[in-house]
């Protein structure tokens, strides 16, 4: 039981993930083909901002319940502590 109630989790964010893509890359063709820039800026704050905000909050909880093994990105652990000279 406990399996399959990860997998609906999983499943949910997934699918939220896969909307909240869609809704980004719909909104970006429209910004673009805006040739006013005052209206381009205000529709990327308006809209844009928001639209990355909630795919990041979906992607985010996805990355707390998947192993780390698993998981194809740098974690934010990983992106702050484990930071190699170049």
């Amino acid at each position: 039981m406990r399996k399959n109630a990860c997998c609906r989790r999983l499943l949910c964010f997934l699918e939220e993930i896969d909307k909240g893509r869609e809704k980004l890359l719909h909104d970006l063709e429209k910004m673009h083909a805006s040739s006013d820039e005052k209206e381009t800026a205000f529709y990327a704050y308006e809209t844009i901002v928001p639209d990355m905000q909630a795919l990041r909050k979906s992607c985010d909880s996805l990355e707390n319940i998947m192993d780390k093994s698993l998981w194809p990105f740098p974690s934010y652990g990983d992106l702050l502590y484990e930071v190699s000279e170049i």
